[in-house]
């Protein structure tokens, strides 16, 4: 890839800079000659890693809940920084730049999601109509404000119909352990399913698809720390066939869990990258930057997708667990302790 050294860096802005998401990211990302990083966060740099860590240019941005508010800060900093593309990370931001793709400029590139699939993800009652719809494996789900004593059959698992990770979610075993918030709108209940749970993360390009297995051995507020990373063929089926009916592309995940008949069910689907995503790229499949390469369109990219190939015909099966690492950006003299 020696030509890349006479290229000018392409820079790419990764958003929600602070999240366990976007460190992955990040990390990877430093690594790639040819491409510059710029963050940005609703924390200033100094609250935040990557600007310490990995040399970021950062910029302080509203919260993606205040839409125009935050759109209009990413196309100031995207202008004032030339700005190739952009990687949003929060299912706030990502809904954000979806539905406002219009407002960056033509020569910045998003992920290549509509809107309207990001709010399937994102809604895991319409996630689930969906999925059924399409043929997709699911677990029988009641909506809160529907669910009675008659076709409560516990166990079953208590969700936000919109949230990330493990909050808010719980298992109830009877209909009298319910409180009156659970019969809502925003919440949904899912027959139990039992483990292995797997998280699948998807590559799915233009010229390319792979997916990787993750057995989530242990997990931390809902993200995967100690994982074994594996391939299977049924999996990488289901996933082509969850990329086609929300039409979904680039890195996405997915999780499964086991039914009572033996089969896989769906529980949970992200239009992006995972937490735990790095105990993928770990073992040797370049998820990150495959997938970078390929939309900053890098001369490293079909290199890249050969390593990726490779790497799923060797096969095998690997255990990978995670660590913290501490990061310390020292404050100039005289300011407040």
């Amino acid at each position: 890839m020696t030509g890349q050294f006479n290229m000018k860096p392409k820079t790419l802005l990764v958003t929600a800079a602070g999240t366990a998401t976007a460190v992955n990211v990040i990390k990877s990302l430093s690594a790639l000659d040819g491409v510059r990083l710029v963050t940005t966060d609703s924390n200033p740099a100094e609250m935040i890693a990557s600007p310490t860590r990995w040399r970021t240019v950062h910029h302080q941005v509203p919260l993606a809940s205040n839409v125009d508010a935050f759109v209009d800060a990413l196309s100031r900093i995207s202008e004032q920084e030339g700005v190739d593309a952009i990687y949003p990370i929060h299912d706030q931001e990502i809904l954000a730049v979806a539905q406002s793709r219009s407002r960056f400029g033509s020569q910045v590139r998003t992920p290549a999601l509509s809107a309207d699939a990001v709010r399937e993800c994102n809604d895991k009652w319409t996630n689930v109509q969906k999925c059924r719809s399409a043929g997709l494996p699911v677990p029988e789900t009641v909506l809160g404000s529907e669910l009675t004593r008659e076709n409560f059959a516990g166990p079953m698992v208590r969700k936000p119909r919109r949230g990330v990770g493990s909050a808010g979610v719980r298992v109830v075993t009877a209909f009298d352990e319910l409180r009156p918030e659970d019969l809502a709108d925003n919440v949904i209940f899912q027959t139990v399913c039992t483990k292995p749970e797997y998280t699948i993360d998807v590559l799915a390009l233009d010229d390319y698809f792979g997916a990787v297995v993750r057995d989530r051995l242990e997990t931390k507020a809902g993200v995967c720390v100690k994982a074994r990373v594996f391939f299977d063929e049924e999996l990488k089926a289901l996933s082509q066939r969850v990329a086609t009916a929300f039409g979904l592309s680039g890195m996405f995940c997915f999780q499964v869990m086991t039914n009572p008949g033996g089969g896989y069910d769906i529980v949970d689907i992200n239009p992006r990258c995972g937490g735990g995503t790095a105990l993928t790229d770990a073992c040797g499949f370049p998820i990150y930057q495959t997938y970078f390469s390929d939309l900053l369109g890098l001369p490293g990219a079909a290199a890249m997708k050969e390593q990726c190939r490779q790497r799923e015909a060797q096969g095998g099966s690997a255990l990978v667990c995670r660590y913290y690492e501490e990061v310390v950006t020292f404050e100039s003299a005289g300011a407040a302790s």
